[in-house]
């Protein structure tokens, strides 16, 4: 594993607190003033966590997070900001932040809550490759979800005729 963490904050300092405390966590971190910046360096470099400030100059949080999860929509992204309240923690969600942390900083909430987002886009990762190897071994799962309830069907075809053999919903 990586280890790596980007910080786009426009205060220096809060990227250098933040760099100082997530190193002493093991991890490699590596920060950018402008959200601009840390746009073209998540084109060009793979980063475990993005952590932004909602407040940017040139560009706002929202923005960037929305930029973030389009360009690379399995890296998680933390918003912090030091003026949080429920309607701009509600916009970085549907913005596609992974989560949303109010300045001052507590690390090990921090800590927290990037252990969760990793352990989240590995098991994402690990879904999407076993519905690859499902798909290659002629196996169809579809799973729906609605009004609290989850529904999984699993259809074995025969790789000849794409036919179903056979039909297992599972509890």
């Amino acid at each position: 594993m990586s280890r790596r963490i980007l910080v786009i904050d426009d205060d220096q300092s809060m990227c250098e607190l933040l760099q100082e405390s997530l190193q002493r966590g093991g991890w490699e971190v590596v920060w950018r003033l402008r959200a601009e910046e840390g746009l073209e360096l998540v084109r060009e470099q793979n980063f475990d966590v993005v952590i932004t400030d909602v407040n940017l100059e040139h560009m706002s949080g929202h923005d960037l997070c929305r930029n973030l999860t389009e360009n690379r929509p399995d890296t998680p992204v933390i918003v912090i900001t030091a003026f949080g309240n429920m309607s701009s923690a509600i916009a970085a969600i549907r913005a596609g932040a992974y989560d949303f942390i109010n300045k001052p900083i507590d690390m090990t909430q921090l800590a927290h809550v990037i252990e969760r987002a990793v352990q989240h886009r590995h098991l994402r990762e690990e879904v999407k490759r076993l519905r690859e190897a499902l798909g290659a071994a002629g196996v169809m799962v579809e799973t729906v979800r609605g009004a609290g309830y989850r529904l999984t069907t699993q259809v074995t075809v025969r790789p000849a005729s794409l036919e179903p053999v056979s039909t297992q919903a599972a509890p």
